[in-house]
Parts: C-alpha cells; sequence; structure tokens
C-alpha cells in the first residue's frame, strides 16, 4: 500500500513537469506515465480517479489520433464499469474498443474487448448471444496461439455457463 502510494505521488510529479508541454514525445510519455497509474488505480480501487485517468488516456489517443490507443483507453472504460456493475457501459465500451482494434489492425485488442463484451452481454441478459461470442473468440484465440486471452474467453465461458446453471458445458470447451 505504502508502494503505491508513494509510486502515485512520483507519477503526480511526473505528469506536473511534463506540464502542458506538446512535444510528441512529452504525448507518448504523458501516455506511458497515466498508463501506469491508471493501473495502480485499478488496484486500489480509486475509481475516480481511474476514470479521470482513463478520460485522460482518451483525450491523448485523440490528440495522437492513434486507433489502437483509443480502443485501449475504450477497453479499459469496459473494464472499469465491470467493476462498478455498469452493464450498458460495459459493452457500449467494448463495442468500441472492438471498432478501434479492428481500424488498427490489432486482432489481440479486439479479442480482449470481446471477451468484455460477451460477459456484458451475459450480464444484461442475453446469455445464448455472450456464450456464442464467447464461443467466436476462444477458436480465434486459439488460433492464433493467444494463451492468455484463450484462458480468458473460458472463464468467461465459465461464469456464462454458471448462468445459465449448465456447468458442464465448462467441460465441453
Amino acid at each position: 500500500k505504502v508502494l503505491l502510494h508513494r509510486g502515485r505521488k512520483l507519477l503526480a510529479r511526473a505528469l506536473a513537469l511534463i506540464g502542458n508541454d506538446t512535444h510528441p514525445d512529452n504525448h507518448m510519455l504523458r501516455w506511458r506515465l497515466l498508463d501506469v497509474r491508471e493501473r495502480a488505480l485499478d488496484l486500489q480501487g480509486r475509481r475516480t480517479e481511474q476514470k479521470a485517468d482513463i478520460d485522460a488516456l482518451q483525450q491523448l489517443a485523440d490528440t495522437l489520433d492513434d486507433d489502437r490507443r483509443r480502443g485501449v483507453a475504450a477497453w479499459r472504460r469496459s473494464d472499469i464499469a465491470l467493476r462498478m456493475a455498469d452493464y450498458r457501459t460495459m459493452e457500449s465500451a467494448a463495442r468500441h474498443a472492438i471498432a478501434f482494434a479492428e481500424r488498427a489492425g490489432d486482432e489481440a485488442l479486439g479479442l480482449l474487448a470481446q471477451v468484455r463484451l460477451a460477459l456484458a452481454l451475459c450480464l444484461l441478459g442475453d446469455a445464448s448471444a455472450g456464450k456464442e461470442l464467447a464461443l467466436e473468440g476462444l477458436s480465434a484465440a486459439r488460433g492464433q496461439g493467444l494463451r492468455q486471452i484463450e484462458a480468458r474467453f473460458l472463464n468467461a465461458l465459465a461464469y456464462i455457463a454458471a448462468e445459465q446453471n449448465d456447468l458442464m458445458a465448462t467441460l465441453e470447451t
């Protein structure tokens, strides 16, 4: 806890030192600093500050005109929405993340967002659609050898199976 607090203070100081300098190198440095701080805030459950950093990441992605970074910011918005039980925002942000990942040609990011979308659909009452989407994503992740993303799809499928009272379905995947 002390390390996270000290780290946040150092990150805040580094961001203050950059100030409003619009040099492109500073945009990239600001992205990296906000990226780390947002993750630390997530671990601490400091959602208001975390949301502010996600907003700042989104603004930087727009400034950089970078669809991959827009997708990352949207995925993070979907992730925090899951943690806050805001399933409509989770779904919307996941769909945005998928669209940005497709435009950027980042299949791994698109699949990460697809995991969130599958869960969002289930949490919004359409477990069948969530399961179908998760099975498609699982196949794609396996086909690309993306083991960590495959594990996320398996976890999502286990959750969906539990919601459908079909725990035997987890043995099929």
